[in-house]
């Protein structure tokens, strides 16, 4: 029993190479993949075919290895190399947070690995992948935890932002309900809550959702002598953007103090939508 004599194991299993077929995606990039995402196998490919590759039958991470394989050897991935972006998350569950992009209709690919439940592999549109890290860093918070849920709230007459709004006066502070998108222009929050809590918080959220009363402001002019015809015009647009009928908006007729035309557009609405309208100009002045 002396250090001379000492004899290093590696393995105990003869070396053995099981082979797997691709598709779309071309093996020297699968190897970097997995590289890049951890995963503990060791593997084998060779140029001349590239749509095989070999992986090391002593490798700890086959089941790894074959999820992943499931999970992006898909033909929208056709173009490779992919982008990957690594995203650790704190509180959400990587499945939990998938499944609230897809709801949301968010446009990027989720990858997700059964053996490791607080990290996401996200791939798509630098644009969408901000949207992605906007939308983790509002949700993982100690809410998102295992016992609780999420569901998606419709709107019926006020704005997402004026929603959120009007439940942060509540101090509610074991749910949270955020503003999807474009706020101004859509109907839907995300909501996340305890589980036995989420029919209350929809109840609450039915209470908040009531029309403001009407109120009549100015919300464009024009100062060209051909100003009503060009007000016209601006109407409609808002109204097709807005959703607000026509019979909402009103043009003046020539109000000037002095010799410069000056033509005014004013609404009767409440004040959710005077504010969308008024966004809605200014987008319009500067998309």
């Amino acid at each position: 029993d002396i250090e001379e004599n000492a004899v290093l194991v590696v393995s105990s299993k003869p070396l053995e190479l099981v082979p797997y077929s691709l598709e779309f995606i071309p093996a020297v990039e699968l190897t970097k993949l997995i590289s890049q995402m951890g995963i503990d196998v060791r593997t084998v490919s060779f140029p001349s075919n590239p749509n095989r590759i070999w992986i090391d039958s002593r490798s700890n991470g086959i089941s790894d290895f074959e999820e992943i394989v499931t999970k992006v050897d898909k033909m929208e991935n056709a173009k490779w190399p992919l982008d990957i972006k690594t995203q650790k998350l704190q509180y959400l569950t990587a499945d939990k947070f998938k499944a609230i992009v897809q709801q949301l209709g968010i446009p990027v690919q989720v990858i997700t690995l059964g053996s490791n439940t607080y990290t996401v592999w996200l791939t798509g549109d630098s644009r969408d992948l901000l949207d992605v890290k906007f939308l983790l860093r509002e949700i993982d918070t100690k809410i998102a935890q295992d016992d609780s849920t999420y569901f998606i709230y419709r709107l019926a007459n006020i704005s997402p932002d004026d929603a959120v709004s009007r439940f942060q006066l509540l101090q509610v502070d074991d749910a949270k309900v955020f503003a999807l998108n474009y706020p101004l222009f859509s109907k839907e929050l995300l909501v996340i809550c305890p589980i036995d809590r989420s029919n209350e918080i929809k109840d609450t959220l039915k209470k908040l959702d009531v029309k403001g009363e009407k109120i009549k402001v100015p919300v464009d002019y024009s100062n060209s002598p051909a100003g009503q015809s060009r007000l016209a015009a601006r109407r409609e647009v808002l109204v097709k953007l807005t959703g607000i009928p026509a019979t909402s908006f009103f043009i003046s007729n020539n109000i000037s103090r002095d010799t410069t035309p000056y033509f005014v557009m004013w609404v009767e609405e409440t004040p959710e939508n005077i504010k969308k309208i008024r966004d809605m100009i200014d987008s319009i002045d500067s998309p």
